[in-house]
């Protein structure tokens, strides 16, 4: 009962102090009008941007397919790209160079400006100022710096530097190769003076020394078997007739004539003393079996340090042939880049730029308006039940007794 009493008396102070109602209510109204009337004018100029994927599939390398990701959402990508403080600071400079605004700092630009994502991946630049100039001023600069940050992150400028700066290092690579293998030629006389593989060898110390070596041991060991087998024929020959009839003339060979111990002439001049001819050529034996050992020993020497040179030029060899891939891989890439720069140089293109809007932005007054008959009814509401709630209870019942 007390609550519905209450209640009554809530109502009845409305009732009784209605020209608070409509007191606030009017109060209310006449500010918002008054606001709207002295508030300055605002323009907004717009400029449209697109963004699209890469136009393109690159390759630097017939053997490296390309991949562009079509699920990507460049549009979302390039909103975020588009409210970096970088293009606010961009923007205010080039502002303040032109004189079209050179007070506006950067978040004052970034305040101004909306980034809105349109239909068909479309971006539109917002920019509200003072004037219609100032608003186009700043859309279109506001574009321009976004479509120069967006190429540097999504573009290939980037990554052409990145590319310029290996190919750079690549050519040092190369380079150094290229003395490496000449020097390894210069050590080792291969190839010193051409790659044809018919000259390989041409200029090639060890390889002339080995040579040599092998042609000394070849005419020892072939000697060799000549006196062995004349040897083992005096041990079987049994007259002087047999031992004439011997082929002598095996003694005339290249090592045994250097030699000149035991020439052909010599060796008949012995024949009625076969064991004296057996013990000459014995010794003969002897000496050409060690000389031929030496030989082997040098030859195999000689042989070894050539298998090294060979192993050194060929390690030289490949370096260079690796340093040159990689560096034809990324000169292909780097002139492709260039291309594609003057090609395909952003994936942000403008549509339209921004012009001098011809009226200002219109605010929703009607709306503003109906929103401040009702605060100011409801302060009209409120100011009437505080003043009711502080009447006394005799006031109070005077108050329904008059009413009633």
């Amino acid at each position: 009962m007390s609550d519905e009493i209450d209640l009554h008396a809530y109502l009845g102070a409305l009732r009784r102090r209605w020209w608070l109602l409509l007191g606030g209510m009017l109060v209310a109204l006449a500010i918002t009008f008054a606001f709207g009337a002295v508030q300055q004018k605002h323009y907004q100029a717009t400029a449209t941007l697109i963004a699209t994927s890469p136009r393109y599939q690159w390759r630097f390398d017939a053997s490296i397919l390309p991949y562009i990701d079509s699920r990507r959402d460049y549009q979302r990508e390039f909103l975020v790209i588009g409210r970096s403080n970088r293009i606010a600071g961009m923007v205010a400079e080039q502002l303040e160079a032109s004189g079209a605004l050179p007070a506006a700092g950067p978040d004052d630009l970034l305040a101004a400006v909306t980034l809105r994502a349109g239909d068909a991946s479309s971006i539109q630049v917002l920019a509200t100022a003072g004037t219609p100039q100032e608003a186009a001023a700043i859309a279109n600069a506001w574009t321009d710096a976004f479509v120069q940050v967006a190429r540097e992150v999504t573009g290939v400028g980037a990554e052409l530097q990145n590319y310029q700066s290996e190919l750079e290092i690549a050519t040092q690579r190369m380079n150094q190769a290229e003395a490496d293998l000449a020097r390894v030629r210069t050590e080792t006389g291969l190839f010193i003076n051409s790659d044809a593989s018919e000259e390989q060898e041409l200029n090639n110390l060890r390889h002339r020394q080995v040579t040599l070596v092998n042609e000394q041991l070849a005419q020892y060991l072939t000697d060799l078997e000549a006196v062995r087998l004349l040897e083992t024929q005096v041990s079987q020959a049994s007259s002087a007739d047999q031992l004439a009839g011997l082929p002598w003339e095996l003694l005339a060979g290249p090592a045994l004539t250097a030699r000149g111990v035991l020439t052909p002439e010599l060796a008949q001049s012995l024949l009625d003393q076969p064991d004296q001819l057996s013990a000459a050529l014995q010794a003969e034996e002897k000496a050409l079996a060690g000389t031929a050992e030496s030989l082997t020993s040098e030859s195999d020497g000689l042989q070894a340090d050539l298998a090294a040179e060979w192993q050194s030029y060929a390690a030289a060899q490949r370096e260079l042939n690796l340093a040159r891939e990689t560096y034809n891989t990324l000169w292909r890439k780097v002139n492709e880049a260039t291309i594609q720069d003057r090609i395909d140089p952003s994936q942000l293109t403008v549509v339209s730029e921004a012009t001098p809007p011809t009226s200002p932005v219109q605010t929703r007054r009607m709306a503003q308006l109906a929103v401040a008959a009702v605060v100011g009814l409801i302060i009209g509401a409120l100011l009437a039940l505080w003043l009711g709630l502080r009447e006394t209870p005799e006031r109070r019942r005077e108050q329904q007794a008059i009413a009633g």
